[in-house]
């Protein structure tokens, strides 16, 4: 979440821990996150990023996967990687 001399550097996630993960809250995690890979890696075109919560085996909500699409300039072959946050880190 962070970067050495670079405090700025990261999404800050931390601040939708404590929120209700309704579609507005989604909807604000994937235009953070969004925003600030266009700022901090302008090489790559964000086609969707869908935050998603997966459930645990009682059915509680319990870690958030980012379903992030982009191509890299340059490339026609969009891209896919998943990304997921707990509170293990």
């Amino acid at each position: 979440n962070e970067r050495v001399m670079r405090p700025d550097f990261g999404v800050n996630a931390h601040i939708f821990v404590f929120e209700n993960m309704s579609e507005i809250t989604k909807a604000r995690i994937s235009s953070t996150i969004t925003q600030l890979i266009r700022q901090y890696e302008p090489r790559v075109d964000v086609m969707s990023v869908y935050p998603e919560v997966q459930e645990d085996d009682q059915g509680n909500q319990s870690v958030l996967v980012m379903n992030i699409m982009y191509r890299v300039a340059g490339q026609v072959q969009q891209q896919q990687v998943y990304v997921p946050l707990t509170d293990e880190g």
